[in-house]
């Protein structure tokens, strides 16, 4: 966005300086601050906030953290590993749980037996969840 009266050129460069700033709810360029916050924020008592009720401003995005795969919960908790965001949490397919940033069977993963803690010993495998 370029106010009025501002060079091109300047702004230019202030845009350069908007995309390389990244984390953060503080307006990118203060020079700016009245007027620029990226992803369809606005700048409020000097810091970037999201127009609709629900959404969290996470650089440089306004998002739904309650939804959002790349700001579940909070701003840059990612879910990986087949795991999609409900509620604000990484969550997986039935029977699936979400252990160490991917989503396991508890039943039969010897590194996450009948819960994300468990782990068999060596040559024990896992069954119904239980080290064996």
């Amino acid at each position: 966005m370029i106010r009025r009266g501002t060079a091109p050129k300047a702004a230019a460069a202030r845009a350069g300086t908007i995309a390389a700033q990244k984390g953060g709810n503080q307006p990118v360029d203060t020079d700016l601050a009245a007027t620029v916050c990226a992803g369809g924020s606005t700048c409020q008592a000097g810091a970037c906030a999201c127009p609709l009720t629900g959404q969290t401003y996470c650089a440089p995005l306004c998002v739904n953290t309650n939804l959002d795969q790349f700001n579940c919960g909070e701003c840059g908790n990612v879910c990986s590993g087949g795991a999609f965001c409900t509620a604000g949490a990484c969550t997986c397919n039935a029977g699936l749980a979400y252990c160490d940033g991917r989503c396991v069977n508890l039943s039969n993963d010897e590194a996450h037996c009948g819960s994300c803690d468990g782990v068999c010993a060596d040559r024990q495998t896992c069954t119904a969840g239980i080290c064996r």
